[in-house]
């Protein structure tokens, strides 16, 4: 996949995409519609972690934006109810804190991207075509490792059906060459042979 089909792609696919933005803060809320309206098929927007709770259970929601500091419920409180329903939403954190333990434990609930307020607007968008790209690309892989599974498992057919076919013709020319043959002078018996597999280490075997 080239870097220009990656970029038609990820375009495609965000026109699908539905980004819920949480934060007090109105400007955080236009830079968001500033950056992203034109990109995405839709923005939500709540003002506090318990509104945003809510949305998040209402909609279908691809990506989260969110501040830490939160009115009801704060940012890691709501990531971790979020996370309860759906452990691999791309979450993605702004905030003004730069407190080791917040980082910490943001990453602990699966936070992939953690931005400060101060240039949000310079890196927000950047952010979110990166998540679309891997889930595009995550995506491919899958498709392609089910297709290498499935090319798999029609060689193993064709090669049990190939084996089966071999065995058939094997079985018809010995029978061909004794079917219905004396025994001895005496007697006349009908012969006929049976295939019995046996496993690996011990061979095949033929009974009469």
């Amino acid at each position: 996949m080239d870097e220009f089909t990656a970029l038609g792609l990820v375009q495609d696919e965000l026109k699908t995409y539905s980004i819920l933005c949480v934060d007090a803060n109105e400007e955080i809320h236009a830079v968001c519609k500033s950056l992203l309206g034109s990109m995405v098929d839709k923005i939500y927007f709540a003002h506090n972690g318990e509104d945003g709770y809510r949305i998040f259970l209402q909609e279908h929601i691809d990506i989260v934006v969110t501040d830490h500091e939160l009115l009801l419920l704060n940012g890691i409180d709501m990531i971790k109810r979020m996370r309860s329903i759906n452990s691999s939403v791309p979450i993605v954190m702004i905030s003004d804190v730069k407190e080791m333990a917040l980082f910490v434990r943001a990453l602990e609930l699966g936070v992939k991207h953690l931005l400060q307020k101060d240039s949000i607007h310079l890196e927000l968008e950047q952010v979110v075509r990166d998540i679309v790209k891997k889930s595009i690309i995550k995506a491919h892989l899958k498709e392609q490792e089910k297709l290498e599974i499935k090319t798999l498992q029609d060689k193993e057919r064709y090669n049990a059906y190939q084996e089966r076919l071999a065995f058939s013709k094997e079985l018809k020319m010995i029978r061909n060459d004794f079917y219905y043959q004396m025994i001895n002078r005496e007697c006349t018996a009908l012969i006929d042979f049976i295939y019995q597999p046996l496993d690996t280490m011990c061979g095949d075997a033929y009974s009469v």
